[in-house]
């Protein structure tokens, strides 16, 4: 029993690794306004859940980007964690429409 619990403890470790790695590509790669339309769309088409302190946040740096006009690294990379969260197929990357 100790082995398969070691194996799934590894497994989620390198999952969670794998998960902080697109999330960080994903904040260097996508533009800020492009991560700022696509969380506004992603809370209109379901609203923020709020029982989940990550969505909870991203509506409060919402709020915030919208009276100061700019975003932070860290207030992305928190933005794009929620979009990858709430994303069923994994956060789309090509917007070549």
């Amino acid at each position: 029993m100790g082995e398969m619990a070691d194996l799934c403890w590894e497994a989620a470790l390198q999952e969670a690794c794998a998960i902080n790695n697109t999330i960080d590509e994903l904040t260097k790669t996508v533009s800020n306004q492009q991560v700022i339309n696509d969380i506004i769309d992603s809370f209109s088409d379901r609203p923020v859940d709020e029982y989940d302190s990550s969505e909870c946040l991203a509506r409060d740096i919402l709020i915030t980007v919208a009276k100061r006009k700019t975003l932070s690294s860290k207030q992305k990379k928190c933005l794009v964690r929620v979009l990858v969260e709430r994303s069923d197929d994994g956060y789309e990357t090509d917007w070549s429409y």
